[in-house]
């Protein structure tokens, strides 16, 4: 369950890459079921939580891999947490379920950016700021 191919992906990671959303919810529990670590990091640093957060309609494959005990804020070679990646990419609902997760949205990569500033680039900034927000909101809800 734990085998590697020759860029250190394991069975969960390739099943998250697959891209194929139909089954990959069912195959992600029946790895985890049999003992998948959903924190075991390939070649480049990067879990089966980057890569389903970098994809669009994976939200729910995200919350599975959360519920299974993924790291939220595990950091790639590149300084790149799941949420860099979301963000990155645009995953509207990947971003926002991150940050409903408690997703560190100051977190910092190789290159001196947090996922802000990755979302911002390209979208007037409108999506960014609203999933900041609802960080500031949702942090100060939980400090009252």
């Amino acid at each position: 369950i734990e085998a590697r191919d020759k860029n250190g992906c394991s069975p969960l990671h390739l099943a998250v890459k697959s891209g194929y959303k139909g089954s990959i919810r069912e195959h992600v529990r029946v790895l985890v079921g049999l003992g998948a670590d959903v924190n075991t990091a390939d070649s480049n640093g990067s879990t089966p939580l980057h890569s389903a957060a970098q994809l669009r309609g994976f939200a729910g494959i995200v919350h599975e891999l959360l519920q299974a005990g993924a790291r939220i804020d595990q950091k790639d070679k590149n300084g790149r947490t799941p949420l860099h990646l979301a963000a990155k990419s645009k995953c509207l609902d990947n971003i926002e379920l991150l940050v409903s997760r408690g997703a560190n949205i100051e977190a910092v990569d190789a290159d001196g950016k947090n996922p802000q500033m990755l979302a911002d680039k390209g979208c007037n900034g409108w999506w960014a700021q609203r999933v900041h927000a609802e960080a500031i909101f949702t942090g100060a809800a939980a400090d009252s």
